[in-house]
């Protein structure tokens, strides 16, 4: 039996200790050459800028030295010297917001009697400037020399995507008008 407990703490030892460093010895090649993803996968949806249909899902790889683009079961890659700009900015949209208080009700029938209950009770409507998606616009240098660039949504943030792009860019997460 203590044979048996002592094998079981050898394994996992090596586990934690030894196997890790095996698997970084054998990805560092791979990471210098840039071959690893330097930053998570994003999953969002093409807009503008690669020839796959508008709202195909796409995904976004940042590596070391380049930016692929998966979609539609097609790869396409902006080498980082070429990126000129990665930005990110949101689409915002006015929302409707009904709104009913039962003090307001409360204070008009105090007030002003069951009519002004009446009065206090009608909703009141707000708008709200709400963020509805967030864009990523990566620019970059064309092969030809022209000025191109792929525009990609989510509705979650793209700000770490972006910095992880163009580290040393405009500062992401500013409203702006981009034309394409």
């Amino acid at each position: 039996m203590l044979i048996v407990m002592l094998i079981i703490w050898i394994l996992v030892l090596w586990f934690f200790l030894v196997a890790p460093k095996r698997k970084e010895k054998k990805m560092a090649p791979k990471i210098a050459a840039g071959e690893v993803p330097a930053a998570e996968n994003t999953k969002t949806r093409h807009v503008v800028g690669l020839p796959v249909p508008e709202g195909a899902p796409c995904f976004v790889q940042v590596y070391t030295n380049r930016v692929a683009f998966l979609s539609a079961s097609k790869r396409f890659e902006v080498p980082m010297s070429r990126i000129t700009e990665a930005t990110m900015y949101t689409d915002t949209e006015m929302r409707q917001h009904i709104q009913s208080s039962l003090f307001q009700t409360m204070l008009g029938g105090a007030a002003f009697g069951g009519a002004g209950a009446v009065v206090g009770a009608m909703p009141h409507s707000k708008y709200k400037r709400e963020i509805a998606k967030y864009n990523l616009m990566v620019s970059f240098k064309a092969k030809d020399g022209s000025d191109s660039a792929i525009v990609v949504t989510c509705d979650d943030s793209l700000k770490d995507l972006a910095r992880a792009i163009h580290p040393d860019g405009n500062e992401p997460g500013d409203d702006r008008v981009v034309e394409l």
